[in-house]
Formats: C-alpha cells, sequence, structure tokens
C-alpha cells in the first residue's frame, strides 16, 4: 500500500506529486516512465479528439444490408448451425461481449468491433492506441472498457469514440462501476489504482505484493483482489481494501499462485490458483471457510475463473466440473482429453467449447451429463457468450461467429 509516514494511504494530490503526474483537459496523463514494452503515445493519444478513423464506419445499417464481411445464414436454425459470420483478419482470443443488442469483440491487432446480433452488420469500429495482442474489454454504464497490459480505454456504446483513457492497463476484464475504473496491473509496478472516469481523476493508488492477475471484486463498497508472484515462490496475498479510501481493511495468504478473479457468491468469496487450489473465503475478515486442490485444475491460459448457476460453482479446465459452493465438495465431473473453454449458461444447460476443436459440448447443469454435442466450422473457438437465440464466438484464427443454439 502506498502511505505516508503514519501508516495512511497516500492520497492524490501526494502521489501525483511524487509522480509527477499532470491532469489535462479531456484526459488524465500520468508522466512516469514507460513500463517495459509500453508505448509512450498512449496517453497523448487519450486527450485527442476521435478522428474519422474512430468513428462509426459505414456499415449499410440504414438500408438494413450486411457488410461484404458479414454473411448471414438465417435457416436452417438447427444447433450448431451458423447463423452469421463476420470476417476479420487479425484473430479473436478473447470471449465476445454481449450487451443490449450488441456483440463486442477485440483483435489482437487492437480493434474494437460493435455488431448487430441479428445479421452481425458493424455499427462501428474503433483503433485503440493499445500496443497489446490481448485485450480484454467489459461494458459498464455507457462505455466499453478495453484494456491491454499498458493503457486502458473506454469507448462510448453509442457511438465509438474515445471517452477517456490512461497509461494504466490490466490483463483482466476491466471493472468499472458508477464511473469509478479500478485497474490492477500485471506488469511493472504491481499496483491497483482508482480513477473518476468523468473527472479524470486518479483517486488512490495501492501497492501489492505481486501483479494483480485476476479481476477484482467491488461488494458493498469493499474492493477485493488477489495478487502473485510469477515464479510462486512466495505466498499469494488476497486484499480487502475500502473502495473509497483505498485502506487496507485485511489481508491473508494463499501457498499458491493465485491468478484467477474473485468472484462472489451467496455471501462469500471464491478465488482458484494455477496448481489447482480453490477456496471459499470470508469477505469480513479473510478467513478461509474451505480450500481444497484438485488436480487438473490448471486452465491452459492460467487458473480458471470459478462460475457459478443454480447454486453450483462451476470450473473449466481438462473437464468440466460442479462443486457445491458452501463445501466444496464435488458433485460432478464431465471430461475430456482437451481443454475447456469458459462455459456459458444458458436454457438450464452448459455450453462449452474447447481450445483444439469446433465442437460444442451442451451439458446438464444437475448431473453433468451430456445432453449432445454438435460440430461448428471454427477451428479453435473461444469461450462462448450467450445472444438471441445464438451463442456468440470469436475463432482464434479470425472471424466473430454466431451460432444457433
Amino acid at each position: 500500500m502506498s502511505r505516508d509516514d503514519t501508516g495512511r494511504p497516500v492520497r492524490r494530490r501526494t502521489l501525483l506529486s511524487a509522480l509527477g503526474v499532470g491532469l489535462t483537459t479531456g484526459c488524465l496523463q500520468l508522466e512516469e516512465p514507460p513500463e517495459s514494452g509500453a508505448t509512450t503515445g498512449t496517453a497523448e493519444r487519450a486527450t485527442a479528439e476521435p478522428d474519422a478513423a474512430n468513428t462509426a464506419t459505414g456499415t449499410g445499417s440504414e438500408t438494413g444490408e450486411s457488410s461484404p464481411t458479414a454473411r448471414s445464414t438465417l435457416e436452417p436454425q438447427a444447433a450448431g448451425n451458423v447463423r452469421w459470420r463476420y470476417e476479420t483478419e487479425p484473430p479473436i482470443r478473447e470471449r465476445p461481449v454481449v450487451a443490449d443488442g450488441t456483440v463486442y469483440a477485440t483483435t489482437v491487432g487492437g480493434e474494437v468491433l460493435a455488431l448487430g446480433t441479428d445479421v452481425g452488420t458493424p455499427e462501428w469500429r474503433y483503433e485503440t492506441g493499445i500496443d497489446n495482442s490481448n485485450l480484454r474489454h467489459a461494458v459498464a454504464g455507457d462505455h466499453l472498457f478495453v484494456a491491454g497490459a499498458f493503457a486502458t480505454e473506454a469507448v462510448g456504446l453509442a457511438d465509438g469514440r474515445l471517452a477517456w483513457g490512461t497509461a494504466s492497463g490490466t490483463k483482466y476484464k476491466p471493472l468499472a462501476r458508477d464511473g469509478i475504473a479500478y485497474l490492477g496491473s500485471s506488469t511493472g509496478e504491481a499496483t491497483l489504482r482508482t480513477y473518476d472516469v468523468a473527472a479524470d481523476e486518479l483517486l488512490w493508488s495501492f501497492t501489492t505484493d505481486g501483479s494483480v492477475r485476476g479481476r477484482p471484486a467491488l461488494v458493498d463498497g469493499t474492493l477485493y483482489a488477489t495478487a502473485g508472484a510469477h515464479d510462486g515462490d512466495t505466498p499469494a496475498p488476497m486484499y480487502a481494501i475500502d473502495a473509497e479510501s483505498g485502506t487496507l481493511q485485511w489481508e491473508t495468504t494463499f501457498e499458491d499462485r493465485l491468478p484467477s478473479s474473485v468472484v462472489p457468491f451467496d455471501g462469500l468469496l471464491y478465488i482458484t490458483g494455477e496448481t489447482g487450489t480453490v477456496a471459499a473465503v470470508e469477505p469480513t475478515d479473510g478467513s478461509v471457510v474451505w480450500q481444497r486442490t484438485i488436480d487438473g485444475v490448471r486452465g491452459a491460459a492460467g487458473a480458471p475463473d470459478p462460475q457459478f448457476d443454480q447454486g453450483r460453482l462451476y470450473i473449466a479446465d481438462r473437464a468440466l466440473r460442479a462443486l457445491a459452493p458452501k463445501t466444496g465438495e464435488t458433485l460432478w465431473t464431465y471430461t475430456e482429453d482437451r481443454w475447456f473453454n469458459r462455459p456459458a449458461i444458458a436454457d438450464g444447460a452448459l455450453y462449452a467449447t474447447q481450445y483444439d476443436g469446433g465442437g460444442v459440448h451442451v451439458v446438464d447443469p444437475g448431473t453433468g451429463t451430456n445432453r449432445t454435442t454438435f460440430e461448428t466450422p471454427l477451428d479453435e473457438p473461444t469461450a462462448l457468450a450467450v445472444g438471441p437465440e445464438t451463442l456468440i464466438c470469436g475463432d482464434r484464427t479470425g472471424d466473430v461467429v454466431a451460432i444457433w443454439r
């Protein structure tokens, strides 16, 4: 934690003075030395007025026609058939986000796409100034927050125009609530930083003992986050921080690397670790309610984030697993010989793709039995998002695809 001699958190004025940070009209600029691999043009670009390349492009939306790169197949409406496909040259690695009839996707080339859920017609396209090949994005309020390792930008949902940006980045989906962005650095200096987006103001900064490599959780005014060393030689801490003041409320440690997000459910906090740790934590004091190690729980890209539905905890790795949230007991395991992506939950079923094949597994959430598996034309699908009558995903070899469900 950044503190003064009295142990109090270093607030904005003190921190800005120490870092040499200046505020300009339009966006916050952090005038600190760029982190390794960072570009120095991000903060400057964030203060500029959006140019023509960052506005809604000609999409044919006025005529209702799809662009040449959006192909739709509306019949037959059988599960697994492609409803529409939007062709992209750079591949898609991150799971798309669906909100209010629009699909938002990011490419490894730094492009953000907004596509209509009906036929895949592009509503707007935005080229970020973020130098990172694996952008993460999340909808919050009327903005899409896009984060890379060294910068974060907020884009208007309605027009695709840049609204805010900062030279603080993260490798998880950015967290924003009520106009406040909470960003944990997973490269360079290990910090949690909180920004007032509308005021372009850094509210507080908290120094962590290791990189923040999962998405924090905000519950009842408290921010919960995990951190950990990349080499796993030191215990991995978990923090509870007052979201308004940046004051540490409690800290606990785990003998495991903890790159997963913190996920609240039914009064507890849940985390997973890279070597198979799964734990439930009491949010009031950080005490561990239960903790266990499960062989094979190590996702291809790190520890899998826990998911919840119908009173069950789901984890995707080399198997799909359901656990009892209050005890950690394994309820069922559905095993295949390939890594599963994060499942989508809809229609009373779990839908899951695998990293190295286009099949979609439809699993009963109560029993773990396979209802059906249907093939798709995808080579390396991302995790699925739920759209109207469809499942939306990206293909790591290119394209955003809507599949009938």
